[in-house]
């Protein structure tokens, strides 16, 4: 097994510990008395699961994987600077599905990404998932603009 590999296993198998670890520990937080309160343990344990996902991801790739293009130097660290400050910009006034639509799409035209159905899906699937999870489920209070009014 090629060193690097072996540098992936033992990484992925750290996190997957790390992440049951945490997800067990949350079974320790106090429970809630309302229905809708998601409680304490809700979102540690929403990162837990994500954190495994991720290790087991890291552990069942296959050795030559191309994540991300080739670098192409500065131009898209700087583009990515850029296009975060517009987002942060706009968020007020577009709202955080739109802005974050808009946002995602730029990153993934920054990344040389070129794939319609990439460029369209996973911006949308993205924020929708963000904000039911954050704007919906945990009620942290995102920027609203006209489409976040009309789903709410």
């Amino acid at each position: 097994m090629e060193k690097s590999k072996l540098g992936d296993r033992v990484v992925a198998g750290m996190l997957l510990a790390l992440a049951a670890g945490m997800f067990l520990y949350t079974l320790t937080f106090p429970g809630t008395l309302q229905p809708t309160d998601p409680g304490t343990a809700a979102f540690p344990r929403i990162l837990a699961v994500a954190l495994g996902a991720l290790a087991v991801a890291l552990l069942l790739r296959p050795n030559e994987v191309a994540l991300l293009p080739e670098k192409d130097g500065a131009f898209p660290v700087v583009g990515i600077v850029v296009l975060t400050a517009i987002y942060a910009a706009v968020l007020p006034i577009l709202g955080f599905l739109i802005s974050t639509i808009l946002y995602l799409v730029g990153a993934l035209l920054l990344m040389k990404i070129r794939r319609p159905v990439y460029l369209v899906l996973v911006p949308i699937a993205v924020s929708i998932t963000l904000f039911g999870l954050f704007g919906l489920l945990l009620e942290v209070p995102l920027p609203y603009g006209f489409v976040e009014r009309i789903l709410t």
